[in-house]
């Protein structure tokens, strides 16, 4: 089985800003969530799910890095268990135009998915391509308007300061060639930090929103999502109460540790 990398939302969980882009600013930090099973669909066979995802954000003054790995653990009913692990790693460029990426993950300690390479923009709401590294791996066209993580959770960001409560966006996540979607953000109005166990006391005086993210195969809004998260999300781009809807499954990841990183930008 597929375990997609979060870099649409866990990879881009906790970015939030561009360059010259508004009121919302990046908090660079280290966040850690353990996994726990929440519910699964009739017929998916799975008894248990546990791990541990850690996520990492830095400003590169020239754009922000972002380092990820999860752990998964999971047991079916016939006995048998699959460690998924993934990692991932990108740079994204301040002005939001490229994206540099590294995707490994493995099954059990075999590898099953590996990209690497970068996508450029011609320029704002502009087309763009994808180019790999593997030089066996055809480059891949992306439609105008097509965007990247740190800029959708910027836009997300700087919707909810505005009261807006849909975003439509395209997107390319940076997992590979098949990280296009179409998404779709619901914001509602989301809680205090003061209810936090973890790191309310550097998210206190905060804003944050209830935020729907679901994510597409391009032009089947209509369809089923390929997977789902909800979140809540500061408007400092920290993320807590994540649910990670992968259909047969669905997770709940508790923030478990909150660390805020110097800069020197």
């Amino acid at each position: 089985m597929k375990i997609p990398f979060l870099a649409a939302a866990g990879a881009a969980l906790l970015w939030a800003t561009a360059a010259g882009a508004g009121p919302a600013t990046l908090q660079p930090h280290l966040g850690v969530y353990e996994l726990s099973l929440s519910s699964t669909r009739e017929g998916s066979g799975i008894i248990s799910v546990a791990g541990r995802l850690v996520i990492e954000i830095t400003d590169s003054c020239d754009g922000y890095a972002q380092t990820q790995r999860m752990l998964l653990r999971l047991s079916d009913t016939r006995g048998q268990e699959i460690v998924s692990d993934s990692n991932y790693t990108t740079w994204e460029s301040r002005d939001g135009q490229i994206i540099r990426f590294s995707a490994r993950s493995a099954l059990n300690g075999e590898i099953n998915e590996k990209f690497s390479g970068r996508a450029e923009l011609a320029g704002k709401g502009e087309s763009g391509v994808i180019t790999f590294n593997d030089p066996g791996m055809p480059d891949i066209e992306l439609q105008e308007g097509t965007i990247f993580p740190t800029e959708h959770f910027f836009q997300i960001i700087n919707a909810a300061l505005a009261g807006e409560t849909v975003l439509n966006r395209r997107l390319y996540d940076g997992s590979g060639p098949d990280g296009i979607y179409d998404t779709v953000a619901i914001v509602a109005s989301g809680g205090s930090a003061a209810q936090e166990k973890v790191g309310g006391d550097l998210l206190a005086d905060l804003l944050s929103w209830r935020v729907r993210l679901a994510y597409f195969t391009p032009g089947d809004q209509d369809g089923v999502p390929e997977y789902e998260i909800g979140l809540r999300l500061y408007e400092n781009g920290v993320a807590s109460d994540l649910v990670l809807d992968y259909g047969d499954f669905v997770m709940s990841a508790t923030l478990s540790r909150l660390d805020f990183l110097s800069t020197d930008c």
